[in-house]
């Protein structure tokens, strides 16, 4: 365990400057989103994008020097892919409490009258975007689907795309695309989640399923991981 929290340790301390004015970018996007009375938009943001920007898989063409100096380590390769693993639990927990505080803050800045301008607009499809919903809710669902993509991102970058060393650019896409068709809407009126007569309990599966697929992914990845040729 130790071990492990050295890594993230050098893993943030390590963190290439483009990450950062990511990161800082989010930041302002999801201030930006509070303070206009968007409390959904803001911390789903945050919740999914502030994990996805320290959770390398190891394998890509700028963790290649990290990776090959780990392995000279007396560090085990199931401790190599459990560090990234735990950063990515590590950054959700982190983003949890800073999406809270996005959440919190929202309440007041519609109390100020700041987002009328926005609640005045018809957004059509859109319109969940200004639903009461609770942060729990928000919190399951955006945090279900960031765990489901990071755990397909690790998987597929040590199997089937290996030689690359991460998914495609499309990857992100179809698995954005999927994660659409079955929440449909926060409000799960039109969506797979529907159909399968999930109902309100939407936001919960893909929790569970997000869960389920990182835990997998764990067991999957470090198999992998460990017939991977780094010479």
């Amino acid at each position: 365990m130790n071990k492990i929290w050295g890594l993230i340790k050098y893993r943030v301390f390590d963190l290439p400057v483009e990450n950062f004015y990511v990161i800082i970018f989010m930041f302002g996007v999801s201030i930006i989103m509070a303070v206009l009375g968007l409390p959904i938009a803001s911390t789903m943001l945050f919740l999914y994008m502030f994990p996805s920007m320290v959770s390398y898989n190891g394998l890509e063409v700028q963790d290649k020097k990290m990776n090959k100096m780990i392995l000279t380590m007396p560090i085990s390769r199931r401790t190599n892919v459990a560090y990234r693993f735990g950063i990515t639990i590590f950054f959700q927990i982190i983003g949890i409490i800073i999406a809270y505080l996005f959440y919190v803050s929202t309440s007041f800045f519609i109390g100020l009258g700041w987002g009328e301008v926005v609640w005045g607009f018809d957004l059509g499809g859109l319109n969940w975007l200004l639903m009461p919903t609770s942060f729990i809710t928000i919190a399951l669902f955006a945090v279900g689907f960031s765990l489901l993509d990071r755990g397909l991102y690790f998987l597929l970058s040590y199997t089937i795309f290996k030689k690359a060393g991460k998914p495609p650019f499309w990857f992100g896409m179809v698995v954005f695309m999927l994660v659409g068709a079955f929440a449909g809407s926060m409000g799960g009126d039109v969506s797979l989640a529907t159909r399968f007569g999930l109902g309100n309990y939407m936001q919960l599966a893909m929790f569970i399923i997000g869960v389920a697929v990182f835990a997998i992914s764990y067991f999957l990845s470090v198999r992998a991981f460990k017939k991977l040729d780094f010479s």
